[in-house]
């Protein structure tokens, strides 16, 4: 998400001036790929701004040749990793890898109808999710859902309903994110709001978790009940900063969306308070700082059920091993991210092999 932050940025500023980019999209893969489907990357004319959509084999050659490629609007380009031959890609570039990538180039102009990167800046900005869908085949095109139902489409009338009909469906956690329309293919991303992480406690070991955090793009706030000038100017990279006691500021602090939510004030009265209130509420990982005894006489004095108990991480974070704040912050940002992902957080050698087996 921090790429697409960057993305979104680097495009304002350059709308701002008056002048062009080339928007560079993975929207389909084969095989095994370092990016998947909805990474980007942005250039102008003379260099690399923002994103990346390989490990670095595929950067310098857009770099190269998007530009002209693009001047007559989009165009769908495949880089074949299956291949070690010299021709075995349509720009005459091998990848060295097992899988292929297919990347949409488009030419963005200032003040365009159908703007590629509002999608993202929407997700960003106003927290609004949407579905993107790209036809590939033919003449390319595209469709925006909106989740307040708003659509943007520069597609033929020949295909705007069963195109919509398939972004309603995805939009609604179903449906296909590749289907085919009559003898086109179409892709659809869904644009999702950065992850929203909520940190109560703001002493020194919370400084690295709130700096992983935002190095990854979640949304992050941090709470605190004392307010001070320089607890604002030491969390000024988080994206809000909020003071107040437990359990009034858990309104204030949550938002309207689940977040994740880590619990490190070091002080249990307010631990206690903070969790009687947020065991009550949705969360998409909830995790609590300190060691087990600590956490079981908590849940006890709470009156917690065996429900609640096992919504909550505590001790928090993955054994990871070290004890420094900076493990403690690793070991806390994997297990959400692991979470958050529907993952076990095995070793991905394992996990593969199993797959394999």
């Amino acid at each position: 998400m921090k790429e697409l932050r960057e993305i979104a940025a680097a495009w304002r500023t350059l709308e701002a001036d008056g002048q062009e980019a080339v928007l560079a999209t993975v929207v389909r893969t084969r095989g095994s790929t370092y990016r998947k489907a909805g990474a980007r990357m942005l250039v102008t004319e003379s260099e690399w701004v923002a994103g990346a959509i390989s490990g670095g084999c595929l950067e310098n050659d857009l770099l190269r040749k998007a530009w002209w490629r693009t001047r007559e609007g989009r165009v769908l380009v495949t880089y074949d990793g299956a291949s070690e031959t010299d021709d075995a890609v349509s720009w005459g570039f091998g990848l060295g890898c097992d899988g292929s990538v297919d990347v949409l180039l488009e030419r963005l102009r200032p003040g365009m109808a159908l703007d590629p990167v509002r999608p993202v800046r929407m997700a960003i900005e106003a927290r609004r999710p949407s579905v993107v869908s790209t036809v590939l085949d033919g003449a390319l095109g595209r469709l925006v859902l909106g989740d307040d139902g708003s659509v943007q489409d520069d597609l033929p009338a020949s295909l705007r309903t069963p195109v919509l009909e398939a972004a309603y469906a995805v939009s609604k956690g179903g449906g296909e994110l590749a289907t085919r329309v009559g003898e086109v293919e179409v892709v659809h991303e869904r644009v999702t709001p950065p992850l929203a992480l909520v940190v109560f406690g703001s002493n020194y070991d919370a400084l690295p978790l709130v700096r992983f955090a935002v190095e990854l793009g979640w949304e992050t706030t941090v709470v605190e009940r004392r307010p001070s000038a320089s607890m604002q100017r030491r969390f000024a990279t988080a994206h809000r900063v909020v003071s107040g006691r437990a359990p009034d500021v858990l309104e204030t602090a949550l938002g309207t969306e689940p977040p994740a939510v880590v619990v490190m004030t070091h002080e249990y009265t307010e631990d206690r308070a903070l969790l009687r209130g947020l065991v009550e509420r949705p969360t998409r990982y909830l995790g609590l700082l300190g060691p087990r005894a600590r956490t079981a006489r908590l849940f006890d004095e709470i009156g917690a059920t065996a429900e609640q108990r096992a919504r909550v991480q505590g001790p928090v974070g993955l054994d990871l091993g070290g004890r420094a704040p900076e493990d403690v912050a690793l070991a806390i940002v994997a297990q959400i991210q692991a979470t958050v992902h529907g993952r076990s957080a095995p070793a991905l050698r394992e996990r593969i092999s199993s797959e394999r087996a």
